[in-house]
């Protein structure tokens, strides 16, 4: 379906992957019609996930910075490696990005380390 024919109250869900010039990095988006515009519509909203592996060890967590967030309003979300579980049903899609501290050796514990919802009917990402 093209954005142009999405209908009030209607968005889309787009799970990809890391683009491999990008470097191994999660984001989760909100995608606008316009992102030089951010009062134009929210059409839809975009999980990306990389390897648990990318990067081998060190922090699984990374703060691009403050110049970052302030340049990309639409991003939620941004960590270095790990993998997004996702839920899906017919109210809701819930992400888990799941993250690990280590992965060159057996036994690293698994953990969420951030959560978001997108509820039927309603445009947008929502943190949990």
């Amino acid at each position: 379906m093209g954005i142009s024919r999405l209908r009030p109250g209607e968005h889309f869900n787009s799970p990809t992957g890391t683009p491999r010039r990008s470097g191994p990095n999660n984001w989760t988006n909100d995608l606008r019609r316009d992102f030089e515009r951010p009062e134009t519509r929210l059409v839809g909203s975009e999980f990306v996930t990389t390897s648990i592996t990318s990067g081998g060890d060190g922090s699984a967590t990374h703060d691009p910075g403050q110049v970052y967030w302030d340049e990309n309003p639409h991003t939620k979300y941004y960590s270095r490696r790990g993998y997004v579980r996702c839920t899906v049903s017919k109210e809701r899609y819930t992400a888990d990005y799941r993250v690990v501290d280590y992965v060159t050796r057996p036994g690293a514990p698994v953990r969420t380390d951030k959560s978001f919802v997108i509820e039927t009917g309603v445009p947008g990402v929502q943190a949990v």
